[in-house]
């Protein structure tokens, strides 16, 4: 009996910091992905351009290319 409760104690706080320390991994490996993924879009998307450029193809506008056609040509 005399040993139950800081054994409680170590049993139940030896979760408590594992995810403490888990959650402040994932957080800091959030930023990291998130560039990397960033830039691999980045990456393919322009390889595609480059793609369809190559094939003769006229490569659509994206989502910030149509918006400024748009503008440009008055359409509503």
């Amino acid at each position: 009996m005399r040993r139950w409760r800081p054994i409680w104690g170590y049993v139940t706080a030896g979760p408590n910091a594992l995810l403490a320390g888990a959650a402040g991994l994932l957080g800091a490996l959030a930023v990291q992905w998130s560039v990397a993924l960033a830039v691999l879009g980045v990456n393919v998307a322009k390889r595609s351009e480059d793609k369809a450029t190559q094939a003769g193809q006229t490569p659509a506008p994206g989502i910030l290319g149509a918006i400024v056609n748009r503008i440009a040509a008055g359409a509503p």
